[in-house]
């Protein structure tokens, strides 16, 4: 009963933490660390992240707590959702790595869908302004067993491909925590077409040069060839749109987004 009792107030005294933290617009600190996937350990690198798309980095305070259990539970029954808005997702806390091979393949919880990372020392969560809080005597996870680390307030970072921290979640229950960061990835996956084209980067998909469907910018598949460059005064806004692009499509189903409007080179 005691240590039920301890267990839920640990996990009480997590719930909704003390928001100060990164704001949008600051450069996320690049790190990389052990994190594990499905029970496996491997090296994580945010920059490699970032090269395939946004990416959700959420701290945590601890693997097998009551709110971290829920969290990392909605994370991953959502994860079809973060991939289709073109986002990845990984989790932060103190834990070892050694626990996290653990709770990345538990199915109750990140179900070996959702990367989990150690920041053992707590410098991660430093790095991005967030409180650390010092490990507590006699303090168990939701098993039973003893925590020996400290301990990262609940906040979660949208960091764009550029590497700037777009939106900052804290302050809020755990699994409003990730609604909130999918309703993030989904308004950022909807606003980028609408960005304004880059000089040089127009693209055509492949293989039929009269298929009249366009991409340009960044977002450009690698299944595209380069058909040229366009002028810097032309935009998004001047072409009609026929489908969402993101980066991160196989390119079976990669759809193309754009269809100049003056240039109608289909029969």
């Amino acid at each position: 009963m005691k240590k039920l009792l301890l267990s839920t107030l640990v996990a009480a005294a997590f719930a909704l933490p003390v928001f100060a933290a990164l704001d949008s617009g600051a450069p996320a600190p690049m790190f990389t660390t052990q994190a594990s996937l499905a029970g496996k350990a491997f090296n994580y690198s945010l920059k490699d992240s970032l090269a395939k798309g946004p990416t959700v980095v959420y701290f945590y305070p601890s693997a097998y707590t009551g709110g971290c259990n829920a969290q990392a539970h909605a994370f991953a029954e959502n994860m079809d959702k973060f991939v289709a808005a073109g986002a990845s997702v990984v989790g932060v806390s103190l834990d070892s790595i050694e626990r996290l091979n653990d709770f990345s393949k538990d199915p109750e919880y990140c179900a070996g869908k959702l990367a989990v990372a150690s920041d053992a020392d707590g410098a991660i969560a430093k790095s991005y302004q967030i409180k650390v809080g010092e490990g507590r005597a006699g303090a168990k996870d939701t098993r039973g067993v003893d925590i020996n680390h400290g301990f990262a307030e609940r906040t979660t970072f949208i960091v764009g491909k550029d590497g700037k921290v777009v939106s900052t979640i804290g302050g809020i229950a755990p699994v409003d925590n990730v609604m909130n960061s999918l309703a993030a990835v989904q308004a950022l996956a909807k606003k980028s077409p609408l960005e304004p084209a880059v000089a040089g980067q127009f693209a055509m998909q492949s293989p039929c040069p009269t298929a009249g469907v366009f991409a340009f910018g960044e977002a450009a598949h690698p299944s595209v060839h380069s058909l040229g460059p366009i002028s810097a005064s032309e935009t998004r806004r001047e072409y009609i749109p026929v489908g969402l692009l993101r980066p991160s499509m196989a390119a079976d189903s990669f759809r193309s987004t754009y269809r100049p409007k003056a240039l109608d080179i289909c029969a």
